[in-house]
């Protein structure tokens, strides 16, 4: 380090009271402090920080030094945008305000897609609530137990349907699938496919055996499993006493009351020996939640984003986060981590520098991510997500056959009476009247709700559960229009299905509210999350 009576000099670092920032002497612009000092300041630098820093008071002079008897300030990070207080709720107008800033920051064509992508997950949970029992009354009774052709029918064709998607999308597209074949990868994959099987199992056996009452007040249980699963898995800081998000979740609750009050009130005497199956139901509802927070953090982990490229840069180059406060770590710009030598043994406060690299341009960050980092772009991420995940599901549902020997849980007689009964299913599905339209209409809707979830997993797993929820008084509204469909004699009038859609569109609202008003923490969240993955994914 070289200096000219303290008006030059060449690649410094002010230390005290801020991050280590390198001052280069090409773009320096001169900035006085109190005591006359003339600092070198690049054009880039904060301005407004480097004088609070350097003014605020005699004793944060970084030249002049502290004083004997005076405390040192506090370090301050430089940072864009400081993020919220976690326990200071935003008001309704602030909310309101950054509601209307994000959708004005939104084109036309991706609210488009948001929109497609909500009516796809409610469309295509409304369809399995309405036809899995209507689709189930179709067998015979008593000569060709139903249930077990439920769950491994649609497996089958699920799985046959997106590796047909999978193979046709490679074939046109040839994306990069290294993230694919990581060992990570598939350990995540096999894992979220083994808790799916035991899901869908438990849920067609259980949902089919469960009033439609009972089920309904069992599901709101599911944005409080997301929610749960949501702060585990993705390391969710954010307060989560927030009074949006609380009242969302009360509203969620209310909407599915009022949607189920009329037929608990008239179903009541039915409730019996059978109802056991709600708490089976309820166990099936907690692993949906579970897969589709594991879905988020998969995704997050081999998804390549274009905000993440300065982290790119620095993986690539065999950079790291520097460690800051105990356990949590600040994620520097590339030029200084390059300047405190991480991963080389160089941690000096003062070190020649030469030349930084100019910063890559953005299909070279993403030329590197996608081939060196294992990243993949979402669709490929998705598909492969989605393909490996259903043939895990198919496999697993297999594991079904010999419980569906086993009473009270299954229908058969025997172990090998299910084999049979699983054959007798399949040729009534192309033979029996009316049996194979609602199996379409039930698979199709299956594939409907895994589809859409993936995308609505991405940004909230909360807001995806949430969602869901409008499926079932909108499946009852339907059954008013289209008695035939349902197999109770008891329909919810119309006017219940309506105020209930509405309070839980309330409850979307509310919730849209509390993520607008942590979104930068949950940025920063998201940013330390996907610094730990690509850290150990890289090892």
């Amino acid at each position: 380090m070289s200096t000219n009576g303290g008006a030059e000099c060449s690649n410094a670092y002010i230390t005290e009271g801020v991050k280590l920032s390198p001052i280069s002497s090409e773009k320096a612009e001169n900035t006085q402090n109190n005591d006359g000092v003339t600092l070198l300041q690049p054009s880039w630098f904060p301005r407004e920080e480097l004088k609070e820093a350097v003014n605020g008071s005699t004793q944060a002079n970084p030249l002049k030094g502290p004083s004997p008897t005076d405390q040192p300030p506090p370090p301050q990070v430089l940072s864009p945008a400081q993020p919220q207080s976690r326990n200071a709720p935003a008001s309704l107008s602030e909310s309101v305000r950054r509601l209307h800033e994000r959708f004005r920051n939104t084109s036309w064509l991706e609210m488009i897609c948001i929109f497609v992508i909500i009516t796809v997950v409610i469309v295509g949970h409304f369809i399995e609530i309405i036809s899995i029992k209507y689709w189930h009354s179709k067998f015979p009774n008593g000569k060709t137990p139903g249930t077990l052709t439920t769950l491994v029918l649609p497996s089958i064709l699920l799985a046959a349907f997106m590796v047909t998607v999978m193979l046709l999308f490679i074939f046109f597209t040839t994306p990069s699938l290294r993230f694919a074949f990581c060992c990570q990868s598939l350990v995540m994959l096999f894992r979220i496919g083994c808790i799916d099987a035991i899901q869908s199992g438990v849920g067609v056996y259980s949902v089919i055996k469960t009033l439609n009452a009972l089920a309904a007040l069992v599901k709101p249980a599911a944005p409080l499993f997301a929610t749960l699963f949501t702060k585990m898995f993705l390391k969710d800081k954010r307060s989560y006493g927030s009074p949006w998000l609380l009242i969302s979740l009360a509203f969620v609750i209310a909407g599915i009351l009022v949607a189920s009050i009329f037929d608990l009130k008239h179903g009541f005497n039915k409730i019996g020996k059978n109802s056991w199956w709600a708490s089976i139901y309820l166990v099936a509802v907690a692993l949906s939640s579970l897969v589709n927070a594991m879905q988020a953090v998969y995704m997050l982990k081999f998804t390549y984003d274009p905000k993440f490229d300065e982290l790119y840069k620095i993986r690539a180059r065999g950079g790291t986060a520097v460690p800051s406060m105990g356990s949590q770590s600040t994620l520097l710009s590339a030029q200084n981590v390059l300047a405190l030598g991480v991963g080389n043994g160089n941690h000096q406060l003062a070190v020649e520098m030469g030349n930084i690299p100019a910063a890559q341009e953005p299909e070279d960050v993403a030329r590197t991510a996608l081939k060196r980092l294992r990243q993949g772009r979402g669709t490929s991420v998705k598909i492969v997500m989605l393909t490996i995940m259903l043939l895990f599901r198919f496999a697993g549902t297999l594991a079904f056959l010999p419980l569906d020997g086993v009473k009270p849980w299954g229908e058969s007689n025997s172990i090998g009476d299910a084999w049979n009964n699983l054959i007798a299913g399949g040729r009534c599905v192309a033979t029996c009247d009316n049996n194979l339209p609602p199996f379409v209409m039930y698979t199709s809707g299956v594939l409907l709700s895994y589809v859409g979830s993936a995308y609505l997993n991405q940004y909230s797993v909360t807001m995806c559960s949430i969602i869901k929820q409008i499926a079932w008084p909108l499946a009852a509204l339907i059954l008013v229009f289209v008695p035939r469909w349902s197999i109770d004699p008891v329909v919810t009038p119309w006017y219940f299905s309506l105020v209930s859609i509405f309070i839980l569109l309330l409850a979307v609202l509310l919730y849209m509210f509390w993520e607008c008003s942590t979104g930068d923490e949950k940025d920063k969240n998201e940013r330390q999350l996907k610094e730990r993955m690509m850290y150990h994914l890289a090892k």
